[in-house]
This record gives structure tokens, C-alpha cells and sequence, in this order.
């Protein structure tokens, strides 16, 4: 049987990359993303600025301290998506399986070309290369028979690292790592692991799969499979798509104002039923976020009894869930997301006693008529009485 080849390709500090990519001028020095304030944290740092011990989540004030002639670049997300998307539409002109796993990371699968690509390491150098020249992306590659191992290898040379894993090396180089750097173990499993006498990866491929079943209700045999170098999942090219539609902000200041809560809360909804209309789909599941000042976050859910795209309904949900989170403490980030999702034919309505069936038919039109306009025009051709409210607020605080 022949051996898979499985890329996985991995962004360095892809935030900051970005940054960096987009001002050629800052190129060697120490960037950071995050706020100028105090209270503000890094999201992300270049290499460069790692030098001075300084890393994502650490306190602004901080990582000044450690480098004072730090550069601090505001977050921009649109751009970082947009590098994103130029990086799968590189990927895609190989024209092999590709799954995206995240915005700034993919799994390739190459087998399909292992003749006409020679050597494979020698092709990892040139593509890792194409990606740095064409996208300004500093980029690690992880090379091995499947996802888990790949995945393993990427983390383990950093910047524009690649590292090749085969069979043979797994009791080399993924054996004596400890647990906690076993991808898929979170930090209470690790500990929860490390009760038993398991301190490395080695020592969880080697238990008795009935010890672990006995500790670990959720512990699946997949887990251990893969410390063992077992992983038969595919490439699949589906599974990044429309797994959920979010959107959320981070206030530059927090707020408390309820009103001025729900308004932004409303806007961001409008945005992901946008982005949902545009792929005719419908969703079951509402989730909210928030988060406070001292970084505490709550997330709520509720799952619908039928598919939906109507605003009125799933707005009520959003606005029920946003209050049984929500404490009166001044937030920080709010946030709302829609998940499983079907097309718009294969949905099956919900009958309502109060409603014909016309009725719904109608709003739904009308949803997608607001929709359109929004899209051409902007967020705020049309717009709700509790939006006017709010923006009339702030048109009389300026006077």
C-alpha cells in the first residue's frame, strides 16, 4: 500500500506576519498586534519581539517594559483575512486535496503527486519558499504519512521550519515529548494523564487502553491511536466550510449601557445572516459570546426546533441568551455566531399556528431583499428602530 504524503502548513506568527507583510518598512524589528492602552494584551508577536521574552497574551504594559521600542500595530482582521484566502488560492493551484484548518493553516495531501514532485523535502523548501516570496508570510511545514503526525511535525521547528516525520521516527521524535505538547490534549487531560503515570506521549500510546477507558469517560481510543501514529482520516476539502458563521468586536473601552449593547449585538447578527443568505443556507444553532474586563468569558447556545433564516426568531433567541449571560458588568467582547447549517431546499419549515405559511414565505423575501441592499450599500441603508435609537443617542452626545 502506498504511503500517504500529508502536508500540514502553518503560519509563523500570522498576525503579525501580516502586519509586517503590509509595511514592508517594519521587516527585522520587534512588531506586536494588540492596543496601545495598559489594558490591552498581544495578540500576536514576531519573532523579533519573542527575543525579548515577549508573547501572545501578555499585558501591553509588559511587553513594553521588556522592549521599549516595541512597535504596536492595531488588529485588522479583513486584512488577515484576505492574506488567508491568497494563501488557499496558492495551495490551489497544485491541485490536490486541501482542507483548511484554520485561517492561517491547511493540510495538503500530495500523494496523488509524489512522482512528478521528486523530493519531497526538496519540494517543501520550494513551496515553503513561493509562499514567503509571493505572500511576505514566514511559514512552517510539517511532512508525514497523516494528519495527527503532520500536524505534530509543523510545531516543531519554528520560523520556516519543516520537518519530515516516517514510521520509523515516531519512537524517536514524537515518543519521549511530554503529554501537555500532544495536539488534542489539553492542559486538565494532560494532568488528569499524568495521575496515571503517564508523562509522555510514549507512555499514553503504551497503557492499557482499559486504564484510560476506566479514568476517561470522553478519552477516545482515536486519541491513543494517534500517539501510536494511527491516523486514517482524509484531507477533506468540505470540513472547513460553514462549520459556523460568527462575528464579534472587542470594545476599545468597556461598556455596561444596555441598550448600546443590544445595538451592536443586533449589527453583528445582521452580518452573519448576511454572510448566510449569500450561501442559501439556513441554521439550527444560536450562540452568543461575552466577555468581561477581567477576561472572563461566557458562551450560551441554544438549538432551534426547526432550520432557520428569519431574524425575528433567531434575534429573540440572541437577545434571551445575551441575558441570561450577562451580569451588568461593563463588557469587554460580545460576540454571535449561527452553527449547523442546511441548504434552503433540504430545510423543512416550521408550521406555526399564528403564522400561514405565505407569512413566512414573505419574510423571508423581505430578509432577502434587506440583505441585498445591505451588501450592495452598506450595513446601514436600512437599519431598525433600536439602531436609530442608538445612532440618534450619539448624534445629541456630540452636540
Amino acid at each position: 500500500m502506498q504511503n500517504r504524503i500529508i502536508f500540514h502548513i502553518d503560519m509563523n506568527s500570522f498576525f503579525a506576519s501580516c502586519e509586517v507583510a503590509n509595511h514592508p518598512e517594519l521587516v527585522g524589528k520587534p512588531v506586536v498586534v494588540g492596543g496601545a492602552s495598559r489594558r490591552s494584551v498581544v495578540l500576536a508577536a514576531t519573532y523579533e519581539a519573542r527575543k525579548f521574552g515577549i508573547h501572545s497574551g501578555m499585558p501591553m504594559y509588559q511587553a513594553l517594559r521588556r522592549c521599549p521600542h516595541l512597535v504596536i500595530q492595531s488588529s485588522h482582521f479583513q486584512l488577515y483575512r484576505d492574506y488567508s484566502k491568497r494563501l488557499m488560492k496558492l495551495l490551489q493551484t497544485y491541485e490536490v486535496p486541501i482542507e483548511q484548518a484554520s485561517i492561517d493553516e491547511a493540510y495538503v495531501d500530495f500523494t496523488a503527486k509524489q512522482v512528478e514532485l521528486g523530493n519531497i523535502e526538496t519540494f517543501a523548501k520550494t513551496l515553503q519558499q513561493r509562499i514567503y516570496d509571493e505572500l511576505g508570510l514566514p511559514n512552517s511545514i510539517g511532512i508525514s504519512y497523516n494528519k495527527f503526525l503532520a500536524k505534530m511535525a509543523s510545531d516543531m521547528k519554528k520560523p520556516m521550519g519543516i520537518t519530515v516525520i516516517r514510521r520509523k521516527d515516531i519512537p524517536t521524535k514524537i515518543w519521549p515529548l511530554e503529554i501537555g505538547e500532544m495536539f488534542g490534549v489539553g492542559k486538565k487531560s494532560a494532568a488528569k494523564l499524568r495521575t496515571l503515570g503517564i508523562k509522555t506521549i510514549g507512555d499514553f500510546a503504551q497503557i492499557d487502553a482499559k486504564k484510560l477507558e476506566i479514568a476517561f469517560s470522553d478519552m477516545t481510543i482515536s486519541q491513543q491511536a494517534y500517539a501510536r501514529g494511527e491516523d486514517s482520516r482524509i484531507v477533506d476539502g468540505e470540513r472547513h466550510k460553514a462549520q459556523s458563521i460568527g462575528h464579534s468586536i472587542t470594545f476599545e473601552s468597556d461598556k455596561d449601557n444596555e441598550d448600546e449593547l443590544l445595538e451592536v449585538m443586533e449589527r453583528l447578527l445582521d452580518q452573519v445572516l448576511a454572510r448566510m443568505e449569500k450561501q442559501d443556507q439556513k441554521a439550527k444553532t444560536i450562540q452568543i459570546t461575552i466577555r468581561n474586563s477581567y477576561f472572563k468569558t461566557q458562551n450560551r447556545s441554544y438549538t432551534l426546533h426547526e432550520y432557520s433564516n428569519n431574524k425575528k426568531e433567531i434575534w429573540e433567541v440572541v437577545s434571551r441568551l445575551f441575558f441570561n449571560a450577562w451580569d451588568g458588568e461593563p463588557l469587554r467582547l460580545i460576540g454571535v455566531a449561527l452553527t449547523q447549517f442546511i441548504a434552503k431546499e433540504e430545510a423543512t419549515e416550521q408550521m406555526n399556528l399564528f403564522y400561514q405559511p405565505e407569512g413566512i414565505e414573505q419574510i423571508e423575501k423581505r430578509n432577502k431583499v434587506l440583505h441585498k441592499l445591505q451588501n450592495k450599500f452598506g450595513d446601514e441603508t436600512i437599519t431598525t428602530a433600536r439602531k436609530l435609537k442608538g445612532r440618534k443617542k450619539d448624534d445629541t452626545s456630540r452636540d
